[in-house]
């Protein structure tokens, strides 16, 4: 007998194979999608590609001009130094020229004084050229004089050409002399103050020494005005007084008042000590004797 034939394998292979083909065509979909999809991407990628070189371009351009500006920098900074070194030798030319504008300030006021003194000295070269030019009118009356015998004033006329050339010489002796004066002058006007600063000087030590001489007169008419001490035989003590005058001749006088005392223990002994003083003005003196006899 023939055996029975299992279909039911059969029947879900063909389902199988129907789904796998619903499945393909599905997948060959999604493949088309996927394809579609990486066509895309390539185009962004490659869009991407372009977009990183022309960064790295600009990158390139940025690296250059940030080394130009640090080179720009090292340069500004060098002439920053540069400028700090000028400012330097700047201020201490100001300084030599401020110097120098002292000095000139004071060499001008020394021109001042030698032209004051110039000035003085034109004046009297004035003065000079006056007395020559009446000194020129006596010769030219001479030598109008002299126009009637030209042959015998021509000698003199020699002569007094010599005579101008010694004027003319002693005219420049006079100037020096002149010279000569006006330093002794100034030589004179500092003596003068020396001299005043000694007469002052003089006048103090005059104030002095009239003092001094007072006070000796009075020394000399207190010790006239000393008394003398002693003593009796009989007496132990004693008290003794004196008035003097004294006049040295010139012009003072003064008055001496003078006391002192002499004492002994007793009459037998042979010895007494005194003590006498006197004063006159505001001079005083002392005097302390003792006596010893045998």
């Amino acid at each position: 007998a023939i055996a029975a034939v299992d279909l039911s394998g059969i029947a879900t292979n063909a389902g199988n194979i129907s789904t796998n083909t619903s499945g393909v065509a599905s997948n060959l979909a999604s493949i088309g999608t996927n394809t579609t999809n990486i066509g895309t991407n390539t185009a962004g990628v490659a869009s991407n590609l372009a977009s990183i070189g022309t960064n790295t371009t600009n990158i390139g351009a940025n690296t250059t001009g940030v080394a130009a500006n640090l080179a720009s920098i090292g340069t500004n900074t060098t002439g920053i130094a540069s400028n700090l070194t000028a400012i330097g030798a700047n201020s201490e030319l100001i300084g030599t020229n401020t110097t120098s504008i002292g000095t000139n300030t004071t060499a001008i006021g020394q021109n001042t004084t030698l032209i004051g003194q110039n000035t003085t000295a034109i004046g009297t070269n004035t003065s000079a050229i006056g007395v020559n030019t009446a000194a020129l009118g006596v010769n030219t009356a001479a030598i109008g004089t002299n126009t009637a015998a030209i042959g015998v004033n021509a000698a003199a006329i020699d002569v007094n050409t010599s005579n101008t050339a010694s004027n003319a010489v002693a005219i420049g002796q006079n100037a020096a002399g002149i010279t000569a004066n006006t330093d002794l002058i100034n030589s004179s006007v500092f003596q003068l103050g020396a001299n005043t600063a000694a007469i002052g000087a003089n006048t103090g030590n005059i104030a002095l020494n009239s003092s001094a001489i007072s006070e000796l007169r009075e020394g000399q008419a207190a010790i006239a005005s000393l008394p003398n001490l002693y003593l009796q035989a009989n007496e132990t003590w004693s008290i003794a007084g004196g008035i003097a005058g004294y006049d040295d001749g010139a012009g003072g006088f003064e008055t001496g008042f003078g006391g002192g005392v002499q004492f002994r223990s007793k009459e037998s002994d042979k010895w007494s000590l005194g003590l006498a003083g006197a004063f006159s003005g505001s001079t005083s003196t002392v005097r302390i004797q003792g006596r010893i006899g045998g």
